[in-house]
């Protein structure tokens, strides 16, 4: 994957390139939430964010915007509403996941 060019929506990525993101430690559900959740960084998270900072409010829009990915309920269980997606966040690759899931919990708890 190493001679893949990084993308953020259309433009060359400036950040981490493929060399040390190993996509190959993802599944096949990982990669797809990732993209997921990429593109709804570049395109809904990112102007809400400043949107809350610049007017001191809560980031309503961005909690909006990622329960509808199901977001939200990633680690909550079926029985309690979640989707119960905890193999997200464990075995190989969950760091990859896990800095995007902290979006849903900022204390990386």
């Amino acid at each position: 994957m190493t001679d893949a060019t990084k993308k953020w929506g259309d433009e060359e990525f400036w950040g981490v390139g493929f060399d040390y993101d190993p996509q190959w430690l993802l599944t096949p559900a990982q990669r797809e939430l990732q993209t997921e959740i990429i593109e709804l960084s570049r395109t809904t998270l990112r102007e809400n964010a400043v949107e809350s900072d610049k007017n001191l409010i809560f980031p309503r829009k961005n909690f909006e915007a990622l329960a509808s990915l199901g977001l939200l309920g990633l680690l909550v269980s079926k029985e309690l509403g979640g989707i119960a997606r905890h193999d997200l966040s464990n075995g190989p690759g969950a760091g990859r996941c896990d800095r995007r899931l902290r979006l849903v919990d900022p204390c990386g708890s």
